[in-house]
């Protein structure tokens, strides 16, 4: 009999890991998404790697300012993934996995724990229903499909690495209340602690396990008893006094939250969503989770908050009777049901970091807030479960078993199918649209895609209905500028960008799109005047300083142009910055042995400077020194292997020395790091001219033209490709 249970033990968490894992297989098919992936994954080359430069920079402020969050235990993983597997997105998306299968299974002990503690005494939890009860929270946790954003977005690695630290603090702190050997409880009291630091480093999601573990001393502990007044006790105070590691640890994640959100100003300040509307988001996630974990349908990667926000609308007043009902009946039923009160309580401070109180994004809800929150409902379940299980008969525990299995089906498809919905951009926005057909950001992030895929009528399409709905969102107004400005219509461009300054008039990229939009136009002084204000709000806009300086150059006012850059230079002697700058400047005015000396000595002082290294190396391919571009190139990709220019201006220059096929090889380079690079494209289409396959080099070439429709040269070879043809 000890033999069948042990082995039971066993085999039920090795069930549960299998079924989650199942569940979420269509996600090693999927991208990795423009939405969030991008600015984190795809287009940061920081992360890539282990080694000291990488793993610095993830425990900077810097990582913290890319992801908005403060995760270098997430970062770490990520760049294990990249070591692994590159930028292959099956890797990530195989961690997620992996982690939130184990997570299954963690899960499954501690469930496993707390409906020990919340039914002592009985006969039946030694025996095959406590497992099977377990085992049914781990199943109902694991696979239900609001676990889908967490798992099949690679971005939200934070989720499940997070939550297994999460886990892993509450089952230590559960296995250090029940040694009655001091050292062992004081070593496993201590592990808690030292993974509720790591689940902070993970995200800081969890801040609120404080409370947490105090809720679970009154029940099902029961170390501290049920009214506050008493916690005063003798018996009381050492079980508080634990909590203060976790208190400080906490205080210091909310700190550096708070930092975050002041740095990043991606905060809504009180006039632009108010207390009354702040109260009415966070009565509404409550009761949106408790219902969408109940009935998971029309799931979605984004809730959309209405614009206005009418707090008086029966959604906000629903929710406000409900949380407010709810709370009294589980407060007037503790004693009779103590589990429900503990559930609730658990459930409202998890989410309370996250309610909308503090308003931070254009989501009412999102369905990657319940990885954590609603981990009591999985516990919950399984108690219900194992009450049916001791109340029923033989035959009824026939009956339970089936239910359950039914249960678990319906959820694993239902995941399955909502895991596919990821699979990319397009596929995604898709989704979003035919469910809430009035989602500007579902608009606008379709036009991102279609308009990268240089579709740009149908971008414009999009980016114009998301305007439409919210007329004053600045990037819609502003990527509607640059779809408009790439089809040459530089009026309605200037016109589009205008609008978006006026909703957003701090954003200094929207000062340079307009600028460069006035020039196309040869209003070279608003120019002027749009480069200096995008320099003004940020200083360090190298592009918009070197466009100011070359529209004051083009105004016959070079010696003006220069004069802005060697006064920086004065300022700043010592800056490897300023001699690039002054070295772009001088290259773009045809100086070339003036831009290759300021270069030589930005790198003099700062030798790793992989900007200033791969133009030194442009400058000299120029001046016909392709040896030595190919030597500065290759130390640039030295120093920074995953810098897809180095790559592309080393194929120039291998190109150049007539080593085609080594060319070649660098232009594929720079295209795993940078799919949308046009150059990149055209280079490989000029590489396979030079081999005599020009149906292959046409292929590039048209490649090159969807990326950038403004590219002259690509446009020329197309129209000389289907002229000829193959």
């Amino acid at each position: 009999m000890r033999s069948r249970r042990d082995s039971l033990a066993w085999l039920l968490p090795a069930l549960v890991a299998a079924a989650a894992f199942s569940a979420f297989l269509p996600a090693l098919h999927n991208q990795l998404l423009c939405w969030d992936d991008a600015g984190s994954l795809i287009d940061n080359p920081n992360y890539r790697g282990l080694g000291w430069t990488q793993i610095k920079w993830m425990f900077s402020p810097a990582a913290a300012m890319c992801n908005g969050h403060y995760i270098p235990l997430t970062w770490l993983t990520w760049g294990l993934d990249y070591v692994l597997w590159g930028m292959a997105p099956f890797g990530y998306h195989l961690s997620n996995l992996l982690l939130h299968g184990a997570n299954a299974v963690l899960f499954f002990f501690v469930s496993r724990r707390l409906l020990m503690l919340a039914a002592p005494g009985s006969a039946e939890v030694e025996g095959t229903g406590l497992g099977i009860a377990a085992a049914f929270s781990a199943i109902v946790f694991s696979l239900h499909p609001l676990r889908v954003e967490s798992v099949a977005w690679a971005v939200e690695r934070k989720d499940v690495l997070s939550g297994l630290f999460y886990l892993s603090t509450v089952f230590a702190y559960l296995r250090s209340c029940e040694c009655d050997d001091k050292a062992a409880r004081r070593r496993w009291l201590c592990a808690s602690i030292a993974f509720f630091a790591l689940a902070l480093l993970s995200k800081i999601t969890g801040l609120a396990i404080p409370v947490v573990l105090v809720v679970l001393d009154i029940y099902p502990l029961r170390r501290l008893p049920g009214v506050p007044a008493q916690w005063v006790s003798a018996r009381a105070r050492p079980v508080l006094l634990e909590k203060i590691p976790f208190l400080v640890l906490s205080a210091l994640a909310a700190g550096m939250g708070a930092w975050l959100v002041r740095r990043a100003g991606g905060v809504f300040s009180l006039a632009e969503v108010g207390i009354p509307e702040r109260f009415a988001l966070t009565v509404f996630a409550p009761s949106f989770y408790l219902w969408k974990t109940v009935v998971p349908v029309h799931l979605a990667p984004l809730y959309e908050r209405p614009y206005p926000l009418d707090v008086l609308s029966w959604p906000f007043l629903l929710s406000g009777l409900f949380v407010g009902g709810f709370s009294a009946i589980a407060y007037r039923l503790r004693q009779r049901f103590p589990s429900v009160l503990a559930v609730w309580l658990i459930y409202l401070v998890m989410l309370a970091p996250v309610s909308g109180f503090v308003t931070n994004g254009p989501q009412l809800a999102a369905d990657r807030y319940t990885y954590l929150s609603c981990l009591g409902w999985a516990v919950l379940g399984g108690a219900g479960f194992l009450q049916g299980w001791r109340a029923a008969g033989a035959r009824w525990k026939r009956v339970f078993l089936p239910a359950a299995g039914a249960l678990a089906v319906v959820l694993a498809l239902l995941t399955w199918r909502q895991t596919g919905i990821w699979h990319d951009d397009e596929r995604l926005w898709g989704y979003v649209l035919s469910i809430y057909p009035g989602s500007c950001i579902a608009h606008y992030n379709l036009g991102v895609e279609l308009g990268k895929r240089g579709e740009v009528a149908e971008a414009v399409k999009h980016y114009k209905e998301t305007v439409r709905i919210r007329p004053i969102y600045a990037p819609a107004h502003n990527n509607l500028g640059a779809a408009l400005f790439a089809d040459g219509r530089n009026a309605e461009a200037v016109a589009e960008y205008r609008l978006a300054l006026r909703a957003a008039p701090m954003l200094p990229y929207v000062h340079r799109n307009l600028g460069v939009a006035l020039q196309r136009l040869r209003a070279t002084g608003e120019a002027i005047e749009q480069y200096r204000e995008a320099v003004r709000l940020d200083p360090s806009y190298a592009d918009a300083r070197n466009l100011l300086a070359g529209a004051v150059g083009g105004q016959g006012r070079d010696d003006e142009a220069l004069a802005r850059l060697r006064e920086e230079l004065r300022l700043k002697p010592q800056s490897s910055g300023a001699h690039y700058n002054l070295g772009l400047a001088l290259h773009q005015r045809g100086r070339t042995a003036e831009a290759i000396a300021e270069y030589r000595e930005a790198l003099r002082l700062k030798p790793r400077n992989v900007d200033a290294r791969n133009n030194l190396g442009v400058a000299l391919l120029s001046t016909g020194r392709a040896a030595e571009a190919v030597d500065q190139q290759r130390e640039a990709l030295r120093a920074n292997p995953n810098y897809p220019y180095a790559h592309y201006s080393l194929g120039l220059a291998l190109q150049g020395l007539g080593k085609t096929a080594e060319a070649m090889e660098q232009f594929q380079q720079a295209l795993n790091l940078k799919p949308g690079y046009a150059e990149a494209q055209f280079g490989l289409g000029d590489c396979l001219d030079a081999l005599k396959r020009p149906a292959e080099a046409l292929t590039h070439y048209q490649a090159a033209l969807r990326i950038n429709p403004g590219f002259a040269l690509a446009r020329e070879r197309v129209a000389r490709g289907q002229r000829t043809g193959p």
